[in-house]
């Protein structure tokens, strides 16, 4: 099973192989997607080392200093270590760089156990909205999208196998699938803080983990994990922004 985490995060702690790994289990990307403009998906940030730019994985604006992303982009990751991009379709530059005040895994999240409890809040210095940079609502407690729903995914992850991010923000669109039907795949590993979204040729990995999984601009999920890229029988597996947890978490935290 695939654990979706950054190079970036597997370049400091050593947890699973890193970026040239020929693992295909720890490889991902955009799978099926075109490229877009921010100003069309203004609630997205990318998560970058200080220093470089590098981007290690995505994120979704949720107030002017909150970004919200996954528990396993930040395992023991320092505030000084990253910054968060926003405002910019291009990753490595333009937009507004924040400083990272704060990074809050949720408690709960286990790095490489069940994926359970994947979501982590990023406390940033204080952006300027603009038709570049606004916040995305978040599903309220209990809500999650119908089956069959549209929904979209973005971010800067690989476009094919062994690939190598774009520097320019790229999205797709998934359907909402079963519950059911998709912990037929996964079995205990999926719980009730996840939901499930797939496509033909379709799909979110590595350097999407974090980001947002978006319809009728409220965000429904927050990339996870899964089984191979876009594999028949495996849809990518989301934190559900809406279970009453994970809600709790978010509130309770940033008061959002």
């Amino acid at each position: 099973m695939k654990l979706l985490v950054s190079w970036f995060v597997v370049g400091i702690f050593a947890i699973v192989k890193g970026e040239n790994d020929t693992d295909t289990n720890q490889e991902g990307k955009i799978v099926g997607g075109f490229e877009t403009d921010i100003r069309y998906i203004s609630y997205q940030a990318a998560l970058v080392e200080a220093g470089n730019s590098r981007i290690f994985c995505g994120g979704s604006i949720i107030s002017s200093n909150w970004i919200l992303t996954a528990a396993h982009c930040v395992p023991g990751v320092f505030p000084n270590q990253m910054r968060v991009r926003v405002g910019s379709s291009d990753y490595m530059s333009g937009g507004q760089l924040l400083v990272v005040y704060q990074i809050l895994s949720n408690p709960r999240y286990q790095l490489m156990s069940e994926h359970d409890f994947d979501i982590a809040l990023i406390n940033v210095s204080p952006m300027s909205f603009n038709q570049n940079v606004q916040p995305i609502r978040l599903a309220g407690s209990g809500q999650v999208p119908a089956v069959g729903s549209t929904l979209w995914v973005s971010g800067w992850g690989h476009q094919y196998f062994q690939g190598t991010s774009p520097r320019i923000v790229r999205a797709v669109d998934v359907k909402m699938v079963n519950w059911s039907v998709c912990r037929r795949s996964y079995g205990n590993t999926l719980t009730d803080r996840m939901i499930c979204a797939a496509d033909n040729g379709k799909d979110a990995c590595q350097n999407d983990s974090g980001g947002p999984l978006v319809m009728n601009g409220v965000l429904y999920g927050v990339v996870s994990f899964g089984d191979g890229c876009a594999k028949p029988g495996f849809p990518g597996v989301y934190a559900n922004v809406g279970e009453a947890n994970l809600r709790r978490y978010i509130r309770d935290n940033t008061g959002i």
